[in-house]
This record gives C-alpha cells, sequence and structure tokens, in this order.
C-alpha cells in the first residue's frame, strides 16, 4: 500500500465544489496539529492550467484551520507546492476571553494583548473546523449550497482584524 499523502505548508490543494468542479486552496500556516487552508476565490475545472494558473492570482475568499484528513484520505489532491509570502496571507486575529476580560490573540498564538477596540472586542474566536465544513462552505460560497451563518467565521476577514495589523512585524 503506497504511503498516505501528508499535508506541507505550501502545498496546491484542490477542494471539490459543485458539477464536477473544484476550488484551488493553499495550506499557508500550521496551528499545533492544524491547518490554516486559504481558498481561492472561484471554481473551476479540474486539471485546466490555464485556470489553475489563473486561480493563483484569485484574491482569497476563505480561510480555516482545519486538519488534512480529506487529503491522507485523497479526497483532496494536492497539485503541487507554491512558494508565498506568508506576509500576503490574511490570517485572522482571534479573540480570547480571560476571566471577563477580552484578549487579543495572532494567528500562531504566540502574541496576545487586551482588547482596546470595538473592533477587537468582535473578532472571532479560534475555531477548528472539520475538513468536510470547508468543503460545504466552498460549495456554498459558489451557490450550490446556502450559506449558512456558521460559515462566516471563514471568510477572509477585513483589514482591521487581521493577526498582521492588530500584530505588525517588528
Amino acid at each position: 500500500m503506497a504511503g498516505k499523502t501528508k499535508l506541507r505548508l505550501g502545498d496546491l490543494v484542490s477542494i471539490p465544489s459543485i458539477d464536477e468542479q473544484v476550488a484551488y486552496s493553499l495550506v499557508v500556516g500550521k496551528y499545533h496539529t492544524a491547518f490554516f487552508v486559504a481558498v481561492y476565490d472561484g471554481v473551476y475545472q479540474p486539471g485546466d492550467q490555464d485556470a489553475l494558473a489563473s486561480a493563483k492570482t484569485a484574491a482569497f475568499a476563505l480561510i480555516a484551520l482545519t486538519f488534512d484528513a480529506k487529503v491522507v484520505n485523497g479526497q483532496w489532491p494536492v497539485l503541487g507546492r507554491m512558494d508565498f509570502s506568508p506576509d500576503e496571507i490574511p490570517f485572522p486575529a482571534y479573540r480570547l476571553d480571560d476571566g471577563g476580560r477580552a484578549l487579543v490573540e495572532d494567528h500562531t498564538g504566540t502574541q496576545s494583548r487586551p482588547a482596546r477596540t470595538s473592533v477587537e472586542q468582535s473578532l472571532r474566536y479560534r475555531k477548528l473546523i472539520s475538513p468536510q465544513i470547508l468543503e460545504d462552505a466552498v460549495k456554498a460560497l459558489s451557490q450550490a449550497a446556502p450559506w449558512i451563518p456558521n460559515y462566516d467565521a471563514l471568510v477572509v476577514p477585513p483589514p482591521g482584524a487581521r493577526s498582521s495589523d492588530l500584530f505588525p512585524a517588528s
């Protein structure tokens, strides 16, 4: 039996959408045993190299912290690797509660500080989601399924709510 595919930073992954179309995504970070997967906007015909090249220049529509189960099981094929700059990824910042006090934490979980603004008070909480939820959100994004409020937390955060905005590199 061949070895199972393990997910790595920079992997370009195909996620099924509708009518045999796919969304392309990039593995952009790691948090403990989970991976940040950023999904490019749009759906494409699988195997179309022009579409793949086009997708790689599109903006990210979703970013999620998920596991590699669908890659390991072969349901999300790894198409190759792609270099990227972490500075260009719209990682979310997160809200934590510490004894009734709101904190802001960067996407790596290594920096935190008290929340000072209303935007910081309203940040999302960090959630690890199943790969199936991410796949369902991709289908909803392409209007192949209904959008439900739980998917809102997967949408790329707006400027001001991103890790790089609240924890600029020193």
